[in-house]
């Protein structure tokens, strides 16, 4: 697969996901851009998503993928091994907040409909 068809792939599981499980995709992007406006500059370990399901673990990346392809945060360049968690010794990315007002606006539309979601999968 070349770059292209990799993006239309992840472009279409991403709509997949957010058909079937809207209100998890929303409560990860949610603990996401909290994370991003506090912390600015972040590694994606330094977040605790052990109340995810495994079934819906996916949705962390496509959350990421989706909170870059709107330009809330962007990968900054730095990698490293995680350090904790299921994705201990994965190579992560390190991410930087990139626009603050999106962000927030995203927080604001979505905590209320996002609230518990993690405890009641």
């Amino acid at each position: 697969m070349n770059t292209a068809e990799v993006d239309q792939h992840l472009d279409d599981v991403a709509v997949n996901q957010l058909v079937w499980k809207p209100g998890v995709l929303r409560t990860i992007g949610v603990e996401i851009a909290r994370h991003a406006v506090r912390r600015r500059v972040f590694w994606p370990d330094e977040l605790d998503f052990s109340k995810v399901a495994e079934a819906d673990k996916n949705c962390i990346g496509i959350a990421y993928r989706l909170l870059s392809k709107y330009e809330i945060i962007t990968r900054n360049g730095n990698y490293r091994r995680s350090e904790t968690g299921d994705s201990k010794g994965r190579t992560i990315f390190d991410y930087r907040i990139i626009n603050d007002r999106l962000a927030q606006a995203f927080i604001d539309r979505n905590t209320e409909k996002a609230n518990g979601q993690l405890q009641l999968i």
